[in-house]
């Protein structure tokens, strides 16, 4: 009885310690360059992102050792924005890596509301991102 509930205690602390750790690959962008971007379209346009040039928005918004607020932009488009901690990594990361056109990266984290709170951020040598879809790290 007494190995039952030790193995039931180690599971449930094992597992939720490692249930909020999840992997994003994407391009690093300037967030608020990339909002603006997005909206920069005529009202008349109800394509989506069809007929836009996307990975032009990505090279126009890539980050600078300027950049305040960072994110990263997912295979589908999709914008996940980082948290102050996570927008302080990134800066380290750019200053860190040198000028580059475009930053392809691995993102390790967890989702907290509207804001992704970064545990790591390191290159990709890939020349494009991993299908936007979230991975389980364990």
């Amino acid at each position: 009885m007494k190995f039952g509930l030790q193995l039931a205690a180690f599971v449930l602390l094992t597992s939720t310690a490692s249930f909020g750790a999840e992997t994003w690959r994407g391009y690093l962008i300037d967030s608020k360059c990339y909002e603006i971007e997005e909206q920069n379209v005529p009202a008349w346009y109800t394509l989506g992102s069809a007929g836009r040039d996307k990975d032009l928005e990505i090279k126009m918004c890539a980050p600078t050792p300027k950049t305040k607020s960072f994110g990263v932009v997912l295979r589908n488009w999709e914008l996940l924005r980082f948290d102050p901690e996570g927008n302080a990594k990134a800066s380290e990361f750019i200053r860190n890596s040198g000028n580059k056109q475009v930053y392809l990266v691995e993102v390790t984290g967890e989702m907290e509301k509207k804001a992704l709170k970064v545990d790591a951020i390191a290159p990709i040598a890939s020349s494009s991102p991993e299908p936007a879809k979230r991975d389980k790290t364990k």
